[in-house]
């Protein structure tokens, strides 16, 4: 809804919404995250990245993320907000940055493995190798904040998909969040498939079975 009358009126037209809902504003700004391996009141490891493509390319599951150095506002946040519940093991807090202000808003938190985790892992934060030591009584002496910066991730058949909505649907049934090329420039993007400073998510020269799977189950969906 954009306004309150189009929200009233959503309220009279939907069935749905005669029981109780909840109403929360929509952020517009690209999706961020702090990545943690904590330890009840401190991280231990601490990482970084930005969504720069997601499915739906409204906003979901990322694509292609980079990573990016840490702030400090959001990372304040993080440690207070694990440190509050006494967390021990892996979170991803998940932030948008709001066009309006330019702060970091709170989206969610998920106590477990990311789905973006290999880019931690190409950038020098082993979290998998980390947790593992950590169970086993090995924590590092001071916080993992160091790792290399403005490296890409992309999961490739992640990226088709965003390519195939992106080219099947209007725009404007999208509801795309600003920023985003048109749908010219995401084939353009979707061609570059192999960049500087950019590793797959899934499909790696040096053990290319999961990819090999992942395309076979990709395939069988689409019959």
């Amino acid at each position: 809804a954009g306004s309150a009358d189009e929200l009233c009126a959503f309220y009279v037209r939907e069935a749905v919404l005669d029981h109780p809902s909840m109403i929360q504003e929509r952020i517009i700004g690209p999706g961020t995250a702090v990545f943690a391996l904590f330890d009840r009141d401190r991280p231990l490891a601490l990482f970084s990245h930005r969504r720069l493509r997601e499915k739906p390319p409204s906003g979901g599951v990322s694509v292609l993320s980079e990573s990016i150095p840490l702030d400090e506002e959001m990372v304040e946040a993080s440690v207070r907000l694990l440190s509050a519940i006494g967390w021990t093991g892996v979170a991803m807090v998940e932030f948008k940055r709001d066009r309006i202000d330019g702060r970091p808003k709170l989206m969610e938190i998920n106590g477990r493995f990311w789905g973006s985790l290999q880019l931690a892992i190409d950038c020098g934060v082993d979290f998998p190798a980390l947790l593992i030591d950590y169970m086993l009584g090995n924590k590092p002496r001071k916080t993992i904040r160091d790792y290399t910066i403005g490296h890409r991730l992309k999961w490739l058949l992640g990226t088709f998909d965003h390519l195939l909505i992106r080219m099947f649907n209007r725009d404007e049934r999208l509801n795309l969040p600003l920023g985003l090329p048109s749908r010219a420039g995401s084939f353009i993007d979707f061609l570059k498939i192999c960049e500087k400073d950019t590793t797959f998510d899934v499909a790696d020269t040096k053990d290319i079975m999961p990819f090999l799977w992942e395309l076979r189950e990709y395939v069988r969906h689409l019959m």
